[in-house]
């Protein structure tokens, strides 16, 4: 079991305007004229309250009442979470666990949900590198804080809070000290960390809440740009972000730094190879020889750059985070007036996102269709990859 090499947090993220005109291309017609005063733009904003008062009245000491109840380690002694303790008392956690000055909230995968996971037995978990299991275990720890289901938001997009997963930075690119993030989400009743649903929330303890979870929670090891770059599936993707990278708009910033920035958070609806052979036949592109991954070539950067920021959002969403329903979504391109929204149509599970150039041409006129997510959820350290088996169209 591979671990983790590196840790994100939620970072703001880069601040750019620009104001692009990209001219008609003779393939793309129909798809773009002009791009004006496109904006990715996430302020942070604070407000200083300032209050005098010459009466001012005397501070009371809080008094806080000492803890009650089992801790969190002591619930772990139940009967199905024998796999828990085991993996607990061997990566060293069990005395914070069990401290009634510490306070956490813990995903807390019970028997099943390992053994769900691939891990049959205790004694596989006693074969597993402790600083492997460490890692994996602090994902499903957040410090603190008592976190229950009442307090976690229903609203898109889902909550970011840092675990306790801290390891050193692979690069100097990104700091020590940062804890990777673990997404939060609730649907009514319904509570997800991550993509994993929590099978029973709110058992309390003196010392925090534990939450039960279906699965492992499995912390990241890769970007967004570096998954996309090893995965023959999405050779056609990658070679879209080298030349869309080759001449970006005027101020534009460069993707592939982008998808590989670790502090970031991102979803990227990524088509596969058959959708984009799918769409560079449409456009004509094999007129001149059999469609590759070169062909994207025959297209103007920044056209290519344009299609491919529209399948990316600035904020990283599971499946199960989309809100229900038919929705409009900006992509990183911005959103009205300057760029169209995603449309959505979500019903899990099934999620299908289409743009407004993707349409059929038909006797009658252009139909919409949707293109629809195939595999859902793929995580990276920075976001999540959802593939989509037809290329996004913004015009």
């Amino acid at each position: 079991m591979k671990s983790p090499r590196t840790l994100v947090h939620q970072a703001p993220m880069i601040i750019w305007g620009f104001h692009v005109t990209i001219k008609k291309n003779k393939h793309m017609k129909k798809f773009i004229n002009k791009w004006k005063n496109l904006a990715f733009v996430l302020l942070a904003s604070a407000t200083t309250l300032v209050a005098c008062n010459k009466d001012l009245p005397v501070a009371e000491p809080i008094v806080t009442p000492p803890p009650t109840g089992s801790s969190i380690m002591t619930l772990l002694d139940g009967p199905s979470y024998t796999f828990m303790k085991a993996a607990v008392t061997r990566a060293g956690l069990n005395t914070a666990l069990a401290n009634a000055n510490n306070t956490y909230t813990v995903f807390a995968p019970n028997d099943a949900a390992f053994i769900a996971s691939g891990i049959p037995s205790i004694a596989v978990i006693n074969t597993l590198p402790v600083p492997t299991l460490t890692a994996i275990l602090n994902y499903h720890i957040i410090g603190g804080q008592v976190l229950n289901s009442p307090q976690i938001s229903e609203k898109y997009p889902n909550m970011y809070l840092q675990s306790s997963l801290m390891v050193a930075p692979p690069s100097a690119a990104l700091p020590s000290g940062y804890r990777m993030p673990i997404g939060v989400s609730r649907r009514g009743a319904n509570v997800w960390a991550n993509n994993i649903p929590v099978t029973a929330a709110n058992i309390g303890a003196s010392n925090g809440v534990v939450h039960t979870v279906a699965r492992l929670v499995a912390p990241p090891d890769s970007t967004l740009g570096a998954i996309i770059t090893r995965d023959p599936s999405y050779s056609y993707l990658a070679a879209a972000l080298a030349r869309a990278d080759a001449g970006p708009p005027p101020g534009a910033p460069m993707l592939t730094p982008l998808l590989n920035n670790a502090l970031a958070n991102f979803t990227v609806f990524a088509p596969t190879n058959a959708a984009f052979i799918a769409v560079y036949t449409a456009l004509g592109l094999g007129a001149a020889g059999p469609i590759t991954e070169a062909s994207v070539n025959l297209l103007p950067s920044a056209t290519v750059w344009s299609i491919v920021a529209y399948h990316v959002q600035g904020v990283r969403a599971f499946a199960v985070n989309l809100p229900a329903g038919d929705n409009q979504i900006n992509s990183i391109l911005g959103g009205p007036p300057t760029a169209p929204p995603q449309i959505f149509r979500v019903a899990l599970p099934s999620v299908q996102v289409r743009g407004p150039g993707n349409v059929v041409p038909t006797p009658g006129g252009p139909v919409s269709f949707y293109a629809n997510v195939v595999a859902a959820d793929k995580h990276a350290i920075n976001g999540v990859i959802h593939r989509l088996d037809a290329v996004l169209l913004p015009q």
